[in-house]
């Protein structure tokens, strides 16, 4: 290539037939004709039959690349779909001041989920709900006194009743810490659990995707097996995040100042103690060293009184 300059020079490209273009997707009886014309090694080869095995061979690869690049976007398509919900929620959320309703609708749904998951069967002989209380006890603290309420009621209407009372306790709860303090407490908490949780699901979703691949072993498509797979991840990731949002509404506590005063004096007199420690080992280092200094020098003469130096009389070994 080149000349002077604005010449507009020439190229030429040089393939060899062991280059991994046309080990891959090139004839093999290109090189077999090579063979059987004898041509020696090194030599450029020139031949239509050569340049079109190469532009095959091009396209195949064109064709290739363009596949994972589809199958890549069709992958990140299920992940954006999720991302633009999970993120619309978020930033309606965030844009709204008081996020009561968003709170109560969360915990009429893990109530029924709850109630659902627990009256399994047809005769309500059969419904846990030692298990329900147990449940419902671990989630808001709240106790089922009576297990007997549920026997004349349908699951709806048992659901509706103890979502109730439930709510109940929560807004004697806001009476307590006060309706300004309790929105802050629900917009922090569920914001915490919602990026915590969302986090962890895009790990999730990366490790499905690396062995989502080994379902066509099975004869089925690995992108259909993904999508159905993500779907069911993101269900669960809702469900837990309504789930914890409510419990620890539930479960928060505030500190009062008198309470924090105690501590604070409690730590403080751990600290005098740690000090009064410190000064009795310097008083230690103080003997040590007013002992070590009263030791008598060989050199120097004897306490005894007879005159002579102390290695020679009272020192003397």
């Amino acid at each position: 290539r080149a000349g002077r300059q604005g010449d507009p020079g020439a190229t030429e490209f040089y393939l060899s037939l062991e280059d991994e273009l046309m080990r891959l997707f090139g004839s093999e009886r290109v090189a077999s004709v090579m063979d059987k014309l004898g041509l020696p090694e090194g030599e450029p080869i020139v031949h239509s039959m050569i340049s079109k095995a190469i532009e095959n061979a091009q396209k195949k690869v064109e064709a290739r690349n363009f596949g994972i690049r589809k199958n890549l976007l069709e992958f990140d398509d299920v992940n954006n779909k999720q991302r633009e919900a999970i993120y619309n929620s978020r930033n309606l959320a965030l844009a709204t001041t008081n996020l009561n309703k968003t709170i109560f609708g969360m915990l009429n749904d893990t109530v029924s989920s709850e109630v659902v998951e627990k009256f399994v069967g047809e005769f309500k002989e059969d419904w846990d709900i030692d298990g329900l209380v147990e449940r419902i006890k671990e989630l808001f603290d709240y106790t089922i006194t009576d297990k007997e309420e549920y026997k004349p009621l349908t699951i709806e209407e048992y659901s509706d009743l103890l979502s109730k009372k439930i709510l109940d306790k929560y807004l004697a709860k806001e009476d307590e810490f006060g309706s300004e303090l309790m929105r802050k407490l629900e917009k922090y908490i569920l914001f915490e659990i919602v990026d915590s949780r969302w986090r962890e699901h895009l790990k999730t979703l990366d490790a499905l995707r690396e062995g989502i691949y080994l379902r066509s072993y099975g004869q089925k498509d690995p992108l259909t097996e993904y999508k159905l797979i993500s779907g069911d991840l993101y269900g669960k990731m809702l469900k837990t995040i309504k789930e914890e949002t409510i419990s620890y509404l539930f479960k928060v506590q505030i500190r009062a100042p008198e309470e924090r005063d105690v501590e604070i004096r409690e730590a403080q007199n751990k600290n005098l103690k740690y000090e009064s420690n410190d000064d009795l080992k310097e008083g230690a280092n103080m003997t040590k060293e007013s002992r070590v200094s009263n030791k008598i020098g060989r050199n120097e003469l004897c306490p005894c009184g007879s005159g002579k130096k102390y290695k020679k009389c009272c020192g003397r070994v």
